[in-house]
Order: structure tokens, then sequence, then C-alpha cells
């Protein structure tokens, strides 16, 4: 009697409960997953990975990977540990490319960041210098102006004196009216010779502190794929700043001699302005952004070797 109650029952839930998955039945994800894992490792790299992993010398290893996976059913111990070695090494070789590009923007994002501290306190002096200004401006309109005024008005005994005052407030406005104008740019400081990370995009001496590693300066030297251009991805940069107005024309003598400003390769006297500062920190943050556009290769790479 127990046993075919729990027959009815198991019958029961059969028929009510949720269908049992078919294993021909895959998801969207697993579906995407098996159809990569079908296609050939040259068309799953985007022309910036595949020019990427040419750089770091992983296309043969990418593609040996994508010959074991046509041997899996044979010699299955063989074949898994030369796979799980290739894996571990384009892995390794990633990682470290990774923590290559970190340690550029970590730098450029220390320099932005001193150049950011130094335009907040030159920018606070200048305010300050400019309220003073201010400040002198309306007593020289307001209180002398007006007293001269007073000193020509009847039955004063002569003009002379109200005059005088009226000519000495305006010759005083015109003054500060100037040093108003000078002040706006803040002031000039000097510095010594302390390369940033914008002296060797510029062809500058830089020292240890601002050394590009070898795959990184190897991609800004590279020219993008798909470019119109014969520029590398560093002309291209440099160039665009040009045009922004960033800097002058770098074949010009002008264009040179704030270049070198700029990356900090040369004595600089009374050179270092807000403007200057301002240009430095645009220009890192635009260096920045080219070098992390090579986590978007080096995550098509990834996901190469995930799906071979």
């Amino acid at each position: 009697m127990h046993r075919c109650f729990a027959l009815l029952l198991l019958l029961l839930l059969a028929a009510t409960g949720p269908a049992l998955a078919d294993p021909d039945d895959l998801s969207e994800t697993e579906e995407r997953s098996a159809k990569l894992a079908s296609m050939p490792v040259h068309t799953l790299l985007s022309p910036a990975g595949k020019q990427l992993a040419t750089s770091l010398g992983v296309l043969p290893q990418l593609q040996k990977l994508a010959e074991l996976r046509e041997h899996r059913g044979k010699k299955q111990g063989e074949i898994s540990h030369l796979n799980a070695s290739l894996r571990l090494e384009l892995t390794e070789t990633i990682l470290t490319t990774m923590l290559q590009c970190q340690q550029v923007i970590v730098e450029i994002d220390s320099e932005i960041s001193e150049s950011s501290e130094f335009i907040a306190a030159m920018g606070s002096r200048r305010d300050r210098a400019i309220q003073y200004n201010s400040l002198a401006s309306l007593v020289a309109n307001g209180i002398v102006s007006t007293t001269g005024n007073y000193l020509q008005m009847p039955p004063n005994m002569s003009q002379i004196p109200g005059d005088t005052m009226e000519a000495g407030a305006s010759m005083l406005s015109g003054c500060l009216g100037a040093m108003a104008m000078y002040q706006q740019n803040g002031e000039k400081l000097s510095a010594g010779i302390r390369p940033n990370m914008l002296a060797k995009v510029f062809k500058r001496p830089n020292n240890e502190l601002t050394e590009y590693p070898d795959i990184i300066w190897t991609y800004l030297n590279t020219v993008p794929p798909g470019s119109n251009q014969s520029k590398t991805r560093r002309e291209l940069l440099i160039d665009s700043w040009e045009k922004l107005g960033r800097i002058p024309s770098p074949s010009e003598q002008k264009g040179r001699e704030y270049t070198r400003i700029l990356s900090g390769t040369i004595p600089q006297k009374k050179t270092v302005t807000i403007n200057m500062l301002e240009d430095r920190s645009a220009m890192l943050a635009d260096l920045r952004a080219i070098v992390g556009q090579i986590y978007k290769d080096l995550l098509n790479l990834m996901l190469v070797v995930r799906a071979v």
C-alpha cells in the first residue's frame, strides 16, 4: 500500500513539476562560449588585440592552444599538461603587462596630483592679490576721487587741490588696473631640472622614475590598426596637443622650448606659471588615457585564452 502511494506521488510530481533540462538545450552564454571555442584564433582577436599579442610575442602560444583544442580527445594526460602550461604562461604575461600599465599610470597620476597642488596654491595667492588690488582700486576710484570732487565744489578757494587729487586717483586706478591684468596669470616660479612622464614623449632626456616599460613604449610608438595615417599613437597625441593650442608647433624654436619647460628637462627660471601647469596636467591626463587603452586589448587576449 505504501509502495503504491509513493509511486503515485512520484508520477504526480513528474506531471506537474518543471521538466528536466535537456542537455542539448544550452543557455545563451553557453552557446556563445561554444561558438567562440569553435572559431579560429585570428577571428577572436580584435585588430588592436592582435597587434598587442604580436608585440608581446604570445601569438604563437595562442595558436598552439587552438591546435591543442583540436586534439583534446587524444593523449589526454599529455595534452592537458601542455594546455595548462601554455595557459599559465599566457596569463602571467598578461598580468605582468597589466601591472606595467598600472606602474606608468600611477606615476602619471602622481605628477597630475602634484601639478594640481601647485595650481591650487598659486591660484589662491593670485586671487588674494587680485582681491587686495580690487580693494585699492575701490579706494582710488571712490574715496580719493570723491574727495577731489568735493574740493572743487564752491565756495572752495581753488580747484587745484581737487583736480590734483582726481588726476592722482585716475593715475592710481590705471596702474592698479594694469597690475590686476598682470596678476591674472599668477606668480612665476623657478624650478630645477626634474623630468616628468612627458619627457620621453617629446624625445627629451628622462630618468629611472619616468622610464616606460618596453611594451608600453612599443605600444605608444606603433601605428593604431585601421588608421588612415602613418603616424604612431605618440605622434597623433602630440598633433592633438598642437591643434588644441596646448603647445606651439614642435618644429619651431618656440615649440621646442615650451616642450622642454613642460617636460621639466631644463632649468626653469620664472617659467612655472598656472597656465603652464594646467597644460601639463591636461597633457598628462591625455597620455594616461592612451596608456589605459592597453587594458581593453589585454582583456581581449584574456577572453581568447579562456575561449580556446
